[in-house]
């Protein structure tokens, strides 16, 4: 099916003609599946150790639209619970005869929680509450993926885009060093395990979204601020990947059934107070006038969302404004003075929405896992209104 394509032309009410677009982006925005890839699986056994089959097993959480998944535990006392995304669920084991059993789950993203339920007789209504836990070991995946939360994304001291985040994973090296965005705008290369950053993967909600511009190794212009959690994986990645270095993969927020809004705002203009000067009379012989230096730096980024119909439709909408100047200290301009590289991102916004579909799928026998009856989240495919524009 092809994808309707809207022309941006010029208009004199500004923001009446923003408006007009985003509406009509998002009326014909097409939905599509969204893939946070992370999984609840586990054994359900009586107090004698025997397998239960035929148990109901409820995940609930409120990042679902949906609210609740469930599975029935086949013969062999096995369930699963797949595409879940990064959040807290409270997960119920039933059957007629034993108590039931809740248990509360922290689930990132990209990993295969293990929850274990241990059944016991009891009359009907009688539920016995688990304490809440983090995600233990990943025992099915050898990967191990270093997974940073929307919180440690902001908390940590570096340029908000994915290269310069990247460069907190272990065995991870960036080709030049971030100041506090210096790099956002050109980007970095990241390296891992001797792997050039031309092998390196990254992914948005499971899709690779690597380009082939130039050397293959510049990327995407990501808003970080549409961003949920981040994993990164430098070692044993999955056989999906074209090559062996840095494997990233972005799942982007939600709109969810509450309004919420965030924005970060950021920058600096250039003080030298808190940059080092090394410039002395030797080097201003050899004709430097001046060193390299960053002048400006401008991170303007925000989201909002919430929904339209609690439980049936979500939106939400990111936008941002990158600005960063660096002086070249060998150059200058034809008055003399010194050459400075500036570079934008901005006019970008973006407009995702979430819809509940309907969607009936059992485990391949294989797998004996037990049949999977769930309602599914779809994600809209997220449009850029208004392009990056680079400079």
């Amino acid at each position: 099916m092809s994808t309707p394509r809207i022309s941006l032309i010029p208009a004199t009410n500004g923001s009446a003609f923003v408006a007009t677009v985003l509406w009509v982006s998002f009326l014909l925005c097409p939905p599509r599946t969204a893939s946070a890839q992370s999984t609840i699986s586990g054994v359900v056994k009586d107090a004698s150790g025997a397998a239960v089959a035929n148990a109901a097993v409820e995940a609930s959480s409120d990042v679902l639209i949906e609210r609740t998944r469930t599975a029935v535990t086949n013969s062999y006392g096995r369930y699963a619970i797949v595409d879940l995304r990064p959040g807290t669920y409270v997960v119920t084991f039933t059957r007629p005869g034993f108590a039931a059993v809740k248990e509360t789950v922290v689930v990132p993203a990209n990993v295969a929680v293990p929850v274990d339920a241990e059944l016991k007789v009891g009359s009907l209504g009688q539920t016995v509450n688990v304490e809440a836990r983090v995600a233990t070991v990943d025992v099915e995946n050898v990967a191990h993926p270093e997974t940073l939360t929307r919180a440690e994304m902001d908390s940590l001291p570096t340029g908000r885009y994915m290269q310069s985040i990247a460069s907190y994973a272990p065995g991870a090296h960036l080709n030049l060093p971030d100041i506090g965005g210096s790099q956002q705008i050109e980007q970095n290369y990241v390296s891992v395990h001797g792997n050039l950053s031309v092998h390196d993967s990254y992914l948005l909600d499971g899709m690779l979204i690597n380009t082939t511009y130039l050397d293959g190794q510049i990327q995407q212009y990501v808003d970080n601020e549409a961003v949920q959690e981040t994993t990164l994986q430098t070692s044993n990645v999955t056989a999906e990947a074209s090559g062996g270095g840095l494997f990233t993969n972005m799942v982007p927020k939600e709109g969810g059934n509450r309004y919420h809004a965030e924005i970060f705002t950021g920058g600096s203009g250039g003080s030298n107070f808190w940059q080092a000067n090394n410039l002395d009379r030797t080097l201003g012989l050899r004709g430097l006038s001046a060193q390299d230096k960053t002048i400006k730096i401008k991170d303007f980024d925000g989201s909002f969302g919430g929904p339209i119909k609690t439980d049936k439709l979500w939106f939400l909408l990111t936008g941002r404004d990158q600005v960063t100047w660096t002086q070249a200290g060998a150059s200058t301009y034809p008055d003399g003075r010194p050459g400075i590289q500036d570079g934008y991102i901005m006019r970008a916004l973006c407009v995702s929405r979430t819809r509940q579909m309907r969607e009936t799928s059992s485990a391949p026998p294989c797998c004996a896992t037990g049949s999977t009856k769930r309602t599914r989240s779809s994600t809209a495919a997220r449009k850029a209104i208004f392009p990056p524009i680079r400079r």
